[in-house]
Order: C-alpha cells, then sequence, then structure tokens
C-alpha cells in the first residue's frame, strides 16, 4: 500500500510473495538528496569477500591462510582467466575486493585489471596488486589502470589486515540515495492500479473481429505498473513512441532529441515504479507506448488503424520480439528482463535509422552486443565510453549481470548518458543544422520587416517563387555551420602527413646515400682481384710474364681495364627468386630495423666521429645489415630430415626432457621421463630416416626420472646426468657403466653443464636453491652457491673457465665468478616470468628464456657496465632490483608459459628453442573447418632466430597429434649440433626429429 506523501518523501510499503512488507524511500523533487553512509560493521574484515588470484599454489596457500586468519572470507583462482569467469559468473557484490598477481599465465594481473574496470558491473570492485617485480613502470601501469594498491612480495599480515579500508571507501563514495529524472511518486501510485486496465485493454482486443484487430503478441505476465492512456473525446492527444522512434533523423533536430530524452526517462521513472513492487512490467515495446507532455508515458495496445496496414502491423511484431529478452523468451522473466528492454529502448531511440529494414538489423546487432557503428568508431571516445558501458550494461545476455534501476538511477549513469549523447557526432551535426535553419529564419524575418514596401522580382527572374522556396533550404545546407571541429580534424591531419611526408623524405635521402655507397662498394670489390694480381710473388709474375711473350703481351692490362670497367658499368644483377621471397616475407620487419640501426649509427657518429672512423664508419650498418641478409636469405628454412620414435613397445609415448651431442656429432644423447639414457647413432638415423622404429645404439637405466645431460668435451666417451630425485651420476658410454655419483642436492636436479675450458668440472643447479661446482675426481662438491629461489638453469662460459650464468624462478639471471663466491657479478633483470634457460653465445653475450614466451640476447659488457655503476652508486648488484639494462635483442614469436620447451644456442649465432603450440598460424586462416583448428591448436613448433634479428627466421612444426587426457603436447627439448647445421627436437610425445636448417 501506499502512505501519504510528506516532505517530498513518499514511503512505500509493497507487500511480498512470503508475506513480509518491504520499505523503501523514493526521493522527489522537493527532498535534497541525502548520502547514507555504509556503518562500520560493513567495513570489517568479516564482510569482506576476497577473490585470490595467483598462479602459484604455495602463494595461494599462504595468503589464504593469512586472509582467512584476519577474517576474511576467500576464493581463489589460478589464473586470470578463471578469476573473470568468477567474476562474471557470480551474483553482483559477491566479491568485495580482488587481490591479484601481476605476472601470470594467459590472462595477467594488469589485464585482470583492465578488464574489470572496463566492465560496468565489476568497476566498483576494488582491486589490489601483488608482485615480486617492482618496477616503477608495472607500479606505475597498475596505478592508471585503478588499481587501488601495490604489494610487493612476500605479503605480510599486517599489510593483508588493513585491506579492507578500500572496500570501505569505494562504499562511502557511491553510497547515494535513489533519484528519479521525474515524479517516482506518480510512477508508484499508478503501479497500484494499472493491472485491471491492462487486462480490460487486452480483453478488448481479443473480443475485436480478426479482420479489424490482429492479434498482438501476449505478455508473459500482466504488467501492473503502468498509467492510463488519454481517450480521444477531450483529452490532451498523446504521441505513439514508435511514429517518434520511426522519425526521420533530419527531422529530429535539437528538439526531437529532447523529447527522446523525455521519453527514455519517462520509461525508467515506470520500470522503477513497477520494480518498487517487485512485479516485471514486461511491455516495454515502442508499439505499445504512448507519450504526452502532460500526462507522461502510458501503455495501451495499438488498434489496427494506428499500426496501418499489413506491412506496418508485420513490422510492428518483428520488433515486438526483438524487444523480448533471452530470459523472457526462454518462460522465466524476471525484472531484469525489463533493463534488456529499457537497453533496446535506448538504442531506438537514440540511433535513428532511415528505414525499418535498417531499423530491425540495428536491434539484432544490439541484441549479440554490437552497437552502433557511430559508438565504434574513434571520434567522441569519452562520450563514446560512457554510452557503450550503459547500452552493454543494459543488453547483458545474463540477468544476473544486468544492472538494477535502481543502480543506474544512484550511479548517476543516466544523467551522465543524456548529457554525453548530445556529443557524439549525429546529433551535434542536427543540432548545428537545426541552429543555422532557425538563423537563416530570423535574418529573413528581420529583412521582411525592415523592407515591407520592396518589390517583388519578375516572373521570370531567379528569384521567383520557386526560387524563394527554395532559398532556405539552400541556405540551411551552405550557411555558417560549426566548423571548429572540422577545422580542428583537417588541421591534425595535415600535420600528420606533413610529418610522415617529411619521414618519407628523410627516408628517402638516407636510401639513396646508402645505394650509392653500395654500388661503390661493388665497383671496389670488382677491381679488388686486379689489384690482388699486381700483388703475386716474383716467381708469379715472371711465369705470367712468360706466358705473355708467347701470345699477345700488351692485350691483357687493355683485357683487365676492359673487365673492370665492364663490371662497374654492368647493370645489377636480381638476385634469385627464391632470396626475394624470403626477404618480402619479413619486408616490414626489415625496415624498421634498417631505419632504427641507421639512426643508432648516425648517433654514435654524432657523439664520436673518431671513434666511428670517420667517413670509412658510415657504411658500418651496411656491412652489418649485409651479413644479416645473407644469413636470412642462406637459411630460413628448417627441414625435416629424419624421425625417430624413441619408444619402446611397452611405452610407445614417452617424453624426453633433455637431448645433447657428443663432441665430433658422432652420437647424440637423450633422457626423459623413461628413466633410461639412450644414446644415437647419429649418421645411422640419417640413413634409415624410412625406419619404423629406431633402436639405440645404447641404453643405460636409472632408477629416476632424468631431466638433464651434458657430454664431455675432452674424454669423448664421459656424460653426466641428473634426474629427479637430487642425483647426478657420471656415465662412460664405452662401458656402459655408472663411473660416479653425486648426491648433495635435496631436491630434484634440472640442469647439469660441462666446462668446455675445464672439462674436469661441472655445475648443478637444483630446486633445493643452490648452484654447486663439482670435480670428477673428487665426490664431495667443490663449492656452492645459495641462490634466492629454485635454479632452472646453469651453464660455464665458454671463453673461460671462471664465468659462470644460471637463472631462477624469481626472474632473474645471475652471473658469478667462481673465484669469488660471495657476490655476484650481476643480477639481470628484465624477464617478466621465470628463467627457464640460459646458453652463452660465445664469450660476450648471453640468451635468457623464460615462461613470458620471450628470449632476450644480453650484452655483457654493457651487463657488467650497469653493475659497476650501481656498486658505485652504492647499490648493490645483487639485490631485488638487479642490473637494469636494455637487452640487446628481444625474440618473440613463439609460446612458453608453463612447460620446459627447449633452448640451444650454435656457434654462427643461431638461436633455437621449442613452443607450446603454434596457435598463431591457424588463427591467420580467414575460413577453417573447426576439426582442423582444433588439430592445430595441439601441434607444437620449433623456432629459429638469428642473433641480431629480433623476429623468427625459421620454422618447423610437428604434425598435430591428439592429446592424452589431461596433456597438452609440447616441444620439450632443442638441440643444435656441433659442426653442422643439423638439430634435434623432441616433443613430449616421445617423437624425435633430425631438422637441418637451410
Amino acid at each position: 500500500m501506499c502512505g501519504a506523501a510528506s516532505g517530498g518523501t513518499l514511503a512505500v510499503a509493497t507487500a511480498l510473495a512470503g508475506g513480509e512488507a518491504a520499505d523503501c524511500e523514493v526521493h522527489g523533487p522537493n527532498r535534497p538528496l541525502l548520502k547514507r553512509r555504509p556503518s562500520s560493521q560493513q567495513g570489517q574484515p568479516s564482510s569482506c569477500h576476497v577473490l585470490l588470484v595467483d598462479d602459484e599454489r604455495l602463494t595461494r596457500t599462504v595468503l589464504s591462510s593469512l586472509l582467512l586468519k584476519c577474517g576474511y572470507r576467500v576464493t581463489s583462482a589460478s589464473d586470470g582467466l578463471e578469476a573473470l569467469r568468477l567474476l562474471r559468473g557470480s551474483a553482483p557484490d559477491t566479491f568485495q575486493l580482488v587481490l591479484t598477481d601481476v605476472c601470470m599465465p594467459e590472462l595477467n594481473g594488469i589485464q585482470l585489471l583492465s578488464c574489470v574496470k572496463q566492465d560496468a558491473n565489476l568497476r566498483a570492485v576494488p582491486v589490489v596488486m601483488m608482485s615480486s617485480v617492482d618496477q616503477e613502470e608495472t607500479v606505475a601501469e597498475c596505478v592508471q589502470q585503478g588499481a587501488e594498491e601495490y604489494l610487493v612480495k612476500p605479503v605480510t599480515k599486517k599489510e593483508v589486515q588493513h585491506i579492507w579500508q578500500h572496500v570501505w571507501r569505494k562504499r562511502c563514495a557511491a553510497a547515494q540515495v535513489p533519484q528519479l529524472p521525474l515524479e517516482a511518486a506518480a510512477a508508484a501510485a499508478a503501479a497500484a492500479g494499472a493491472a485491471a486496465l491492462w487486462q480490460q485493454q487486452q480483453a478488448a482486443a481479443a473480443a475485436a473481429p480478426p479482420a479489424e484487430a490482429p492479434a498482438q503478441p501476449q505478455a508473459p505476465h500482466a504488467p501492473q505498473d503502468v498509467q492510463q492512456p488519454a481517450s480521444a473525446g477531450g483529452q490532451v492527444q498523446a504521441d505513439s513512441v514508435d511514429a517518434l522512434v520511426r522519425s526521420a533523423p533530419q527531422a529530429a533536430g535539437a528538439g526531437g532529441l529532447h523529447m527522446r530524452q523525455s521519453v527514455f526517462s519517462a520509461a525508467v521513472s515506470l520500470v522503477q515504479g513497477a520494480h518498487l513492487q517487485r512485479r516485471p512490467l514486461l511491455c516495454l515495446r515502442p508499439s505499445h507506448l504512448l507519450f504526452s507532455q502532460l500526462h507522461g508515458l502510458s501503455v495501451a495496445v495499438p488498434s489496427p488503424q494506428q499500426q496501418g496496414g499489413s506491412g506496418d502491423a508485420a513490422a510492428a511484431a518483428e520488433v515486438d520480439s526483438l524487444y523480448v529478452s533471452p530470459d523472457e523468451a526462454a518462460g522465466h522473466p524476471t525484472c531484469q528482463s525489463d533493463m534488456f528492454s529499457l537497453g533496446l529502448l535506448f538504442v531506438d531511440l537514440f540511433f535513428p535509422c532511415a528505414s525499418q529494414e535498417q531499423r530491425c538489423a540495428q536491434l539484432r546487432a544490439a541484441r549479440a552486443a554490437v552497437l552502433p557503428p557511430v559508438l565504434r568508431g574513434t571520434h567522441g571516445a569519452g562520450s563514446a565510453q560512457a554510452v557503450q558501458d550503459l547500452v552493454l550494461g543494459l543488453l547483458q545476455a545474463d540477468p544476473a549481470r544486468r544492472p538494477t534501476v535502481h543502480a543506474v538511477l544512484r550511479a548517476g549513469i543516466l544523467q551522465d548518458a543524456f548529457r554525453l549523447v548530445q556529443q557524439l557526432p549525429h546529433w551535434r551535426l542536427l543540432g548545428c543544422m537545426a541552429a543555422t535553419t532557425a538563423a537563416q529564419q530570423q535574418q529573413q524575418a528581420s529583412a521582411a520587416a525592415a523592407a515591407p514596401h520592396q518589390q517583388p522580382a519578375p516572373a521570370g527572374s531567379c528569384l521567383g517563387k520557386s526560387g524563394a522556396a527554395a532559398a532556405p533550404a539552400t541556405a540551411a545546407l551552405v550557411g555558417p555551420l560549426d566548423h571548429d571541429a572540422v577545422r580542428h580534424f583537417l588541421l591534425l591531419l595535415r600535420k600528420s602527413k606533413q610529418q610522415e611526408v617529411a619521414q618519407a623524405q628523410g627516408q628517402l635521402a638516407a636510401l639513396d646515400a646508402d645505394i650509392g655507397d653500395v654500388r661503390r662498394r661493388r665497383s671496389q670489390d670488382a677491381q679488388q682481384p686486379a689489384a690482388a694480381a699486381e700483388e703475386q710473388p716474383p716467381t708469379a709474375k715472371r711465369a705470367r710474364l712468360e706466358a705473355r711473350a708467347g701470345g699477345d703481351g700488351a692485350a691483357e692490362p687493355a683485357a683487365g681495364e676492359a673487365a673492370a670497367a665492364a663490371a662497374a658499368a654492368a647493370p645489377e644483377a636480381e638476385p634469385p627468386a627464391e632470396q626475394q621471397q624470403r626477404v618480402a616475407a619479413v619486408m616490414p620487419q626489415l625496415e624498421d630495423l634498417f631505419f632504427r640501426r641507421r639512426q643508432q649509427q648516425q648517433r654514435r657518429q654524432a657523439q664520436a666521429p673518431a671513434a666511428c672512423g670517420g667517413e670509412a664508419g658510415g657504411g658500418l650498418h651496411l656491412d652489418a645489415f649485409a651479413r644479416d641478409l645473407n644469413e636470412l636469405a642462406a637459411h630460413s628454412k628448417l627441414s625435416l630430415k629424419a624421425t625417430l620414435r624413441s619408444g619402446d613397445l611397452a611405452s610407445p609415448v614417452e617424453m624426453a626432457c633433455c637431448a645433447a651431442f657428443d663432441r665430433d656429432d658422432e652420437f647424440f644423447a637423450t633422457v626423459g621421463v623413461s628413466r633410461r639414457v639412450k644414446i644415437f647413432d647419429f649418421a645411422a638415423c640419417l640413413e634409415g630416416q624410412d625406419s619404423v622404429m629406431h633402436y639405440p645404439a645404447l641404453q643405460i637405466t636409472t632408477r629416476s626420472k632424468l631431466s638433464s645431460v651434458s657430454w664431455n668435451s675432452y674424454v669423448k666417451s664421459q656424460l653426466i646426468t641428473s634426474d629427479y630425485g637430487g642425483l647426478i651420476q657420471l656415465w662412460d658410454a664405452a662401458t656402459a657403466g655408472e663411473a660416479a655419483q653425486y648426491d648433495e642436492h635435496a631436491r630434484r636436479v634440472w640442469s647439469v653443464d660441462f666446462s668446455t675450458t675445464d672439462p674436469m668440472r661441472f655445475l648443478s643447479g637444483s630446486d633445493d636453491g643452490s648452484v654447486r661446482l663439482w670435480s670428477v675426481h673428487e665426490q664431495a662438491s667443490v663449492a656452492r652457491i645459495a641462490a634466492p629461489a629454485n635454479v632452472c638453469s646453469v651453464q660455464f662460459s665458454p671463453a673461460d673457465s671462471h664465468t659462470i650464468a644460471f637463472g631462477c624462478a624469481n626472474y632473474r639471471v645471475y652471473l658469478y665468478d667462481l673465484r669469488r663466491t660471495a657476490h655476484p657479478l650481476a643480477v639481470v633483470c628484465g624477464p617478466q616470468r621465470a628463467v627457464s634457460y640460459v646458453k652463452f653465445l660465445g664469450g660476450s653475450h648471453l640468451v635468457s628464456a623464460s615462461t613470458d614466451s620471450t628470449l632476450r640476447l644480453w650484452d655483457l659488457a654493457d651487463v657488467m657496465a650497469g653493475a659497476d655503476s650501481a656498486t658505485t652508486s652504492g647499490a648493490s648488484s645483487a639485490g631485488s632490483s638487479g642490473t637494469r639494462c636494455r637487452p640487446a635483442c628481444t625474440y618473440t614469436g613463439h609460446r612458453n608459459q608453463r612447460n620446459f620447451v627447449g633452448l640451444s644456442v650454435s656457434p654462427d649465432g643461431h638461436i633455437l628453442c621449442g613452443s607450446e603450440d603454434n596457435s598463431g598460424a591457424w588463427r591467420s586462416g580467414a575460413a577453417v573447418h573447426a576439426g582442423s583448428r582444433r588439430r592445430a591448436a595441439h601441434a607444437q613448433a620449433v623456432y629459429s632466430y638469428y642473433r641480431s634479428l629480433p623476429f623468427s627466421t625459421a620454422q618447423y612444426r610437428f604434425s598435430p597429434g591428439e592429446p592424452a587426457e589431461g596433456h597438452q603436447p609440447f616441444v620439450s627439448a632443442v638441440c643444435w649440433a656441433n659442426r653442422s647445421r643439423h638439430c634435434l627436437a623432441a616433443n613430449s610425445q616421445g617423437l624425435l626429429q633430425i631438422l637441418k636448417l637451410e
């Protein structure tokens, strides 16, 4: 029942189905807005449900325990995608806080934060970031995206005790009472007696003859919150909302926009009046709505005369069917069904179409969450974003994710949308045209009043009646429109094109200079053979003179000069077609690389001209780029040479974790989860590539799963292996026996490596957070280095026996001198996830692989310079931040987010790595069969990079295989041969292939 209004407030009590009464207040225009702050009990930890997101299970366990001890309710998610599904799939206000890690696979923390803040239903949930990465750029990006706080791991109990304060602040900021655009009291009062009126109208429509009144779709539930339409006799005439929607956009103008805003505000008021009684409206259709300035919005069944002919009736029926929400069509209507219809009404009113077909197409697209093109353009980004938030929130397919009418009014979204709709281009243009037309009419009226006795124009004059009638329309089109926006756009466009022209002219001038330099170099190369002939020893000259004496001695110099001149004047030969295709395939990347190197060379010349060699040093970038092009053209294809199925009959599917060639490339060894060391004859494998099953030349069984293998570069038959139990074993392949055991590691040993300069020593890295130095002549370790995290990979420098590198799970690469192990030489930071492999590329560079799908090439001179500067300034290079330097090159293209996929480098600068899948390969296809798409997603790929090129130069994809239950196949090991361009690639299903770079 409704109580009396007092002081601008209407107290409404409605009877619910369970017999309980729900009281609420609706604030009218005579009562000021009040802010009801949440009680202090609502901000305590016991009222906060925290969604904890971290991909590391140990971190989730520790933080969940801390949060539970502080009184929070906790739900955990293992990655960003799972967290987003929980947030969107749960009821509103299920989670009061999100505590997420930054570095995660699939969807990282920053992307999750962006998704939360862009979702109209989730943006009010505070998000707290945490990470062991404390880089300023990462922290700044999180704050800019809307994070409430950034915690550095390990997170302490004191920090999680007070994160509930962010929830308290959010609730206080959002705690506003609902305010209606129109008088809510009228809507609530009209809702009490609307059911009988609707039933009467439906009964009258049903009793009418079929020829005169076609049947209308019935609403699933009789609405009880509509106003009575004005009758035709003596009452104010009400206009159909459907007629307003179908009116031409040119005829709308500013007044049309104001009326559309009034209609939508009245519709929202109507919906709120029904929802105050916990009843859905379910009749929000333009053909059922009538609007007048006096009575507001009313609902009535349209008569056949109002609908027009059969075509109009069919079109109206189609529009009415589009306004039905998915849950209403499924037979489960709720109050949120009206919010879906409100979203469609917003699109219908404020984005008018020229025809009924376009209107229906626009509504169908809106139902699929595809907004009108004006909202997807680059113009009006701020206003378009606010309107998008409102429309997409109302058109959610899940009713639980749609905002309630009270939430829309409480947040002030509707008023903001009205204000910003006026800034959209099509309404601004209509407003300008209406203002121009009014100004022209006023000028004509003033001119007519100033010259009442002006003589009419002759009949044949162009100012006759027809010309006078056409003048206002012409003036409206060519009058002084508001060209500020167009002028600003044209200026920006001209400036952008001028910059592009200037950049292109500079690049063309640079290319002309480089082309001339290359031609001079070609001419010099053509003259070098003649100069070399003149510098031959005396015996060679004497023989040449004797031979010349027997013939025409004067013709030889002339012939040499003619040959040199002909070579200089010869036309430039075209490179082979295959080479052209290889270069054209990566032309955009090569273009960026060339101009970037040229700019770097110019900066070095400007800073130190003498150091660059003056004019002779100007072509250094051409020499380096020529070497890269020659390497790309000569080696850009990985060809299959042999396929080996290394599993036996009892275990046809097994994973090879590591592979390595011996010093002479005569044998190679593989180790894996089968607990076997398998040594194959390389030449026999190449010759017997058609064999069904390949048997190893030697097979050794161990007690545990094996993780790594390394050959001795001096003693040909020696190799070492490490296993999951922490045991290291030295084997003699000549006797097929064990030579020694080394058992000091407490946990799994991931990596072992023999020194190439001191082959009697080797390294090991383990999950126990230690790196140990061993000698084959001693049972105990020679030295131990305590690492701050799990050690994933270790390697000796090929240049000396004292420098080592290892990568850790804390996203760092460590360089140590074995003569001084108290502190590292340098700590390199830059990887965004665990460093799974480190490999020296010569003695001057280091390659690191991490599970952020990126390889990085580090210049050791820059790394050491950064470490020295940090030590000089008082900062320790072993600190958590490490040495901040830019990698010499970054390689991307492969995918590695979870597994060890292998890394190998060749002496000539080629880098080989595996990938977990080749999902990027099939995405480029426009139309791929679903089965083929699934099989392609399960295929694995091997990527080859060259040291100075930031993109993949060659790829090879394994044939797609069906994944085992709970197992996604991936490349598990790769290895280059020492003396050829052959390489090994193994996958997690026991398939081993021999490839060659060609």
